[in-house]
């Protein structure tokens, strides 16, 4: 203890000795300060009375030793209690002192070299005081150790300069929230280790060139709330390893180029809530390592192009809430750092989403040729992503079907379009398909909308087949309502249904039937609703034209009768509702050439069975609903059947996975194998798309098996959501003349008996008991809740004793079920249940 205090005592002797601070008498001192001290010291040693506070307590103050290990360090806290001034020497000799708190006070200000005395303070808290104007000796003598001052929500108008001499390790200095209008460069003099500065919330009318001078060492600069509409081009000329910059809700209007420019280092800009109207081309030049850039809620319309070409290392660019009505050409030329995992945000803008042209256009000569033709896509530059497309044609074939678009690419390579020999109409181009790119910008793809032309080859074909005027009414009437400056049906032209973009509404019009060819000509349309009228039939063609449409609403209708191609053409449709009809049959292959169609709705309606390749072709079907019908859940087998050349051979068995034509199995689902008694290799297979039957797997039966060895299927990938759907498993039994009923020589029974089965519920075998005191003929079933026989376990003469019968229920769906014992005296009945 001698030696602690003699260390200690010496330091205070030299801090007193560099600043000459009186050492007031703990009683001598600010009313708040000694009640704190007198508080920490009696918790600590016990001692209440300020006279009896000596050195020894007061070097002590903010230091808790504990049992074992080093010391630890706790804050003085003088927050919250009312003081309007201080003394100097008010806190001389709290030599263990790391942290002081003087926050949420009345301060006006503070004496001269007022924290002479706490050698070892780290952390000084000052802030939502009324500190008016602090004196140049303030931080004089003060610990050169203190990393955190925090000086904001005060009413400081200027600092002198120098006033930081002192603190020559100070690494965040926070000034927000004061009246600052400008800054002087040697007010930051000796901050030679200045990391973070907050100079946020003053109104700052300006800032000098030099103001930042002295801050090398800066990594974080906060300046929100500035009245500046500008800045000079050398505001940030020495912040070379600045990181975080942000100048937000304040008065910025523009932004000269290269200002940023010094700023190599520079990860995150914030510049959110200005009056941003006008960038500079070269505004952004050499932020080379800038990841996240944010101009939220600007006045933005317009952006020069390229002006985010240098930024190669950007991940996240946010331009929401601005006043864009389109993206300009250009815009993300070179900025291939936001492929990846990155995203540009651009809701709020009066354009959202976004339109971006793609052009299909014909390169070799004469238009009227009438083939062959070679044409290319166009995109609008500086779109920096790939694009995959898919052509299709209404009368022709393209070479090939589908290219891949490179970054920055303007055109796509050619592609040479063959009319179908007879083909009398328009032969009709169009980009029916925008695969996810590879990068996961979901933010970004909300915000972009592709309009694809199409170009129609043999123009001396393209006539409206009917023409406008010979249409249903309601549709006659839609299209001249879409169309500006066309008062009359007979005025519309092919040119005119081409460019007709967005939707079409028809709901609630009491429409009985539609022609064929309604919406013939409408090739650019993207969305079309029917639902809520009357209408009972679907004609063949119906929807011929509609090569471009991505929804169709057809539900709330009295549907009953579907043509098998009502739907033909429809290569781009996504979305199908056809529920609260009264369909009551689908003709086979319906859907077929909706390869892109991802929701399906056919809840509510009159079905009772489903045909055969219904779903054939549905590879990017996400959702299917086909609940609330009379046959839901629609039952779908998967078989295991027996491939190898002798069914009757003991073993091994090769067996495999069957599937009937257009299952809706998408993707490569995986079968995994459960063999009773035996042995499965492999355990897992695997169904190909488009395929019947699984690659085969060998079943090898057990040495001591002395019942059936059977196979089904544990697991099945379904692929997308399904709802009204039962996928039942059907297992094998193999070698067939094994013994399903076993017969047991105990005691005789008493009479004639049905046990409990066990498991139950169960899922999908279990074993059933009975028992006969005489030799009898029986019958032993199973039934559904409906009465009918699903199943017969035994049948004909058996001699008296006890007998176990397997029941396997793979085939069958969830429920309740009845097993049922007939003698010839007597029935008995017992109920079962299989759960899934």
């Amino acid at each position: 203890m001698c030696a602690r205090l003699g260390f200690i005592v010496s330091v205070f002797m030299v801090g007193a000795a560099q600043a000459q601070a009186p050492n007031l008498s703990v009683c001598d001192r600010t009313p708040q300060v000694r009640d704190a001290i007198v508080a920490w010291v009696e918790r600590y040693d016990g001692i209440s009375d300020c006279n009896k506070i000596g050195a020894v307590q007061l070097q002590g103050v903010g230091e808790v030793y504990n049992d074992i290990g080093p010391p630890s360090y706790r804050p003085l806290r003088l927050d919250g209690t009312g003081i309007t001034e201080l003394k100097q020497g008010d806190f001389a000799g709290l030599l263990s002192l790391t942290e002081l708190h003087l926050q949420n006070n009345h301060l006006t200000t503070l004496p001269d070299s007022i924290f002479v005395g706490v050698p070892s303070l780290n952390r000084l808290y000052l802030n939502n005081n009324r500190l008016r104007k602090l004196s140049r000796h303030t931080f004089s003598g003060a610990s050169a150790w203190i990393s955190t001052l925090d000086l904001s929500n005060n009413l400081l108008i200027s600092l002198p300069n120098n006033i930081f001499l002192d603190l020559t390790y100070l690494g965040g200095l926070n000034l927000h929230g004061n009246k600052f209008e400008t800054l002087s460069e040697r007010m930051f003099s000796g901050l030679r280790n200045l990391k973070s500065i907050d100079l946020g919330g003053n109104p700052f009318m300006t800032l000098p060139e030099n103001a930042f001078r002295r801050l090398k060492e800066l990594r974080t600069l906060h300046i929100k709330y500035g009245h500046f509409t500008t800045l000079p081009t050398d505001t940030f000329e020495h912040l070379k390893e600045l990181q975080t910059l942000s100048m937000e809700h304040g008065a910025l209007v523009m932004l000269p180029g290269n200002v940023f420019k010094h700023l190599i280092e520079l990860k995150k800009m914030q510049l959110n809530e200005n009056s941003l109207e006008i960038l500079s081309p070269d505004v952004f030049a050499g932020l080379k390592n800038l990841r996240e850039l944010q101009l939220e809620d600007n006045l933005l319309a317009t952006l020069p192009s390229g002006v985010f070409s240098n930024l190669d290392s950007l991940e996240i660019l946010d331009l929401r809430n601005n006043q864009f009505m389109m993206l300009p050409t250009g815009m993300f030329e070179g900025v291939e750092g936001l492929q990846g995992r990155n995203l540009i945000r651009l809701a709020g803008n009066p354009g959202f989403p976004f339109t971006v042209s793609v052009e299909i256009i014909r390169k070799d000569g004469d238009l009227n040729t009438p083939g062959p033709a070679e044409v290319v896509v166009r995109m609008d530059p500086g779109m920096p992503f790939s694009y995959q497309t898919t052509l299709e044609l209404m009368g022709g074939e393209a070479f090939p079907e589908e290219i891949t678009m490179g970054p920055g690419a303007v055109e796509s390579t050619p592609i040479t379009i063959t009319r179908y020999p007879g083909n009398t109409g328009a032969v009709h181009v169009a980009l029916t398909r925008v695969p996810d790119t590879p990068f996961a910008m979901r933010e970004f793809g909300y915000a972009l909308r592709f309009v694809t032309n199409s170009l129609l080859l043999f123009p001396d074909s393209i006539i409206p087949d009917p023409p406008v005027c010979d249409r249903t009414p309601d549709v006659q009437n839609a299209i001249i309502e879409r169309l500006e400056n066309v008062p009359e049906c007979s005025e519309v032209t092919g040119e005119d249904l081409l460019f007709m973009e967005g939707n079409i509404r028809l709901n609630n019009m009491r429409i009985e039937k539609l022609r064929s060819r309604d919406f013939s000509g409408l090739g650019n349309l993207d969305g079309l609703y029917l639902e809520n009228n009357e209408i009972t039939t679907l004609p063949d063609s119906l929807f011929l034209g509609l090569y471009g449409l991505s929804a169709l609403y057809l539900h709330n209708n009295r549907l009953v009768t579907i043509a098998p191609k009502a739907f033909l053409g429809m290569n781009n449709l996504e979305v199908l509702t056809l529920y609260d009809n009264d369909i009551t049959a689908l003709p086979k292959g319906v859907f077929f050439g909706l390869t892109n169609l991802t929701e399906l709705w056919l809840y509510n309606n009159r079905l009772t069975s489903l045909p055969d390749s219904m779903f054939a072709g549905l590879g990017s079907l996400k959702t299917l609903s086909l609940s609330r019908n009379p046959g839901a859940p629609f039952e779908l087998f998967l078989e295991v059947v027996r491939t190898d050349d002798d069914p009757d051979a003991a073993g091994p068995a090769e067996v495999a996975i069957r599937v009937p034509d257009g299952m809706p199995l998408w993707g490569k689902p995986s079968l995994s194998l459960f063999a009773e008694g035996g042995k499965v290799e492999p355990e897992a297979v695997t169904l190909e798309p488009g395929a019947l039957v699984s690659t085969p797997a060998t079943v090898t039966r057990s040495a001591n098996n002395a019942g059936a060895v059977k196979v089904s299927i544990t697991q099945v990938d379904v692929g997308p959501t399904v709802y009204g759907v039962a996928f039942f498993k059907i297992p094998l039994v193999l070698f067939a003349g094994d013994v399903l009923e076993t017969e047991t020589t105990e005691e005789l029974p008493e009479e004639v008996s049905l046990s409990a089965n066990y498991p139950n519920p169960f899922n999908p075998g279990t074993t059933i008991h009975y028992a006969l005191p005489a030799a009898a003929t029986l019958r032993l079933a199973v039934y559904d809740v409906l009465g009918r026989e699903v199943a017969v376990l035994a049948d004909g003469f058996r001699a008296a004793g006890r007998r176990t019968v397997r029941f396997d229920a793979g085939h069958l769906p969830s429920g309740t079920y009845v097993v049922r014992l007939d003698t010839d005296e007597q029935s008995i009945v017992r109920t079962m249940t299989l759960s899934r």
